[in-house]
């Protein structure tokens, strides 16, 4: 097995307490914290290395009544993966959501975004868009993100693997502008805005 490593940009915790720091973000956090994949955003368990070696050594793929399995052992404990309880413990409560989008839905909707670099290339570039969908966009791949420099490489320490925390500072880059980005600053969309909560006075 290949030795594991970390990578300080991925495998990160979201921060999503509106602050000073970050008040011109406050829409894009309303939406992440109201959002069906908060909890796996935000939570950040303890995972210990030799669980991580075990499950890697021992690790095989079946299909059971069409549906691929993950299957390894820890400490003697078979442990099964499917995607329903991926989905099941993350939260992430989209069982009727979209699955996939062909890339012509990708362009257009790149474009409704603000996006300022339209090509048929699905290479994409957070610098050309404004600093609220750049926000949105480098939280969900450096927190969920399934490329080789995010989900499996691990940080050692004292044989525990802790999720570094995707902090304030993050907001202090993204207001930063690219060097081809116009200034231009594109809304969210109005789905995506969450409207303040009336206080409720007791009587």
């Amino acid at each position: 097995m290949a030795d594991l490593t970390f990578t300080d940009s991925h495998n990160m915790v979201a921060y999503l307490k509106k602050s000073k720091d970050n008040a011109d973000f406050a829409e894009i956090v309303d939406f992440l914290n109201a959002s069906p994949i908060r909890y796996a955003l935000i939570v950040s368990p303890t995972v210990y290395v030799s669980y991580i070696e075990q499950f890697w050594s021992t690790i095989k793929i079946k299909t059971v009544n069409n549906e691929t399995q993950i299957r390894a052992k820890v400490d003697g404990k078979t442990i099964v993966i499917t995607q329903s309880f991926v989905r099941r413990d993350l939260h992430f409560d989209d069982e009727d959501g979209i699955t996939c989008l062909t890339n012509t839905e990708i362009f257009e909707n790149l474009q409704l975004m603000g996006y300022e670099k339209l090509s048929d290339k699905l290479t994409v570039l957070k610098p050309l868009f404004s600093p609220q969908w750049k926000y949105l966009i480098h939280t969900i791949l450096q927190c969920l993100s399934s490329k080789s420099t995010a989900c499996n490489e691990f940080a050692v320490f004292n044989d525990e693997y802790d999720t570094p925390s995707h902090t304030k500072k993050v907001f202090a880059n993204m207001r930063r502008q690219g060097k081809y980005f116009s200034g231009t600053v594109t809304p969210l969309f109005a789905t995506m805005l969450i409207q303040p909560q009336a206080d409720v006075v007791k009587v």
